[in-house]
């Protein structure tokens, strides 16, 4: 266990030694500012975890997070986004978000006795798209973007009493939004 522990903290010993030195190799070599020097070596490092996690940190991600206030999703935000669900449910409140994918985010409603005369589920589906569709915009417009149009982004499902609104993350939760909508209803 000692060895164990002693191997653990001279290997921590180099890799701090190789970081100062590739550090002090770009400063003296190239000709470099110290934080310079060190910004050069952390991007190169960063490119080879991204690498190493087959991660492509060229992937746009887009700012989708309804009511979010950087590190949780705010019912009362949400709600107020999504308050036009009142035209067509007397009951509803907002249940959770969560990712199924890393592409899409899942806002879930539990909704209850529809206030629409046709119970026809493609009418309810359409209306409350063309509600998470106007969410969004108005999401995007607070953050002071408004050149991003939403007609990709958003599929919505509804079993029994359960509404979810996904919406697409990035360009690759497009064809996933594209297969929930394909789904039968």
């Amino acid at each position: 266990m000692m060895n164990l522990i002693t191997i653990c903290i001279f290997t921590l010993l180099f890799i701090m030694l190789l970081y100062v030195s590739a550090i002090l190799f770009n400063h003296y070599f190239f000709k470099k500012s110290m934080s310079e020097a060190k910004h050069t070596v952390d991007d190169f490092l960063d490119k080879i975890i991204d690498a190493l996690r087959g991660s492509n940190s060229n992937t746009l991600r887009y700012d989708i997070l309804i009511g979010s206030n950087g590190v949780s999703v705010r019912d009362e935000i949400v709600n107020h986004y999504f308050e036009k669900l009142y035209d067509i449910f007397n009951d509803w409140y907002f249940n959770v978000a969560y990712f199924p994918t890393s592409n899409v985010v899942c806002y879930e409603f539990r909704v209850y006795n529809c206030k629409l005369e046709n119970f026809d589920k493609k009418r309810i589906l359409a209306r409350v798209k063309q509600i998470a569709e106007k969410a969004l915009v108005m999401h995007f417009h607070d953050r002071g973007i408004y050149t991003i149009p939403v007609d990709n982004f958003i599929a919505v499902t509804l079993y029994s009493d359960v509404l979810k609104v996904f919406i697409a993350c990035n360009d690759a939760g497009f064809s996933e939004i594209e297969a929930i909508r394909q789904q039968p209803k």
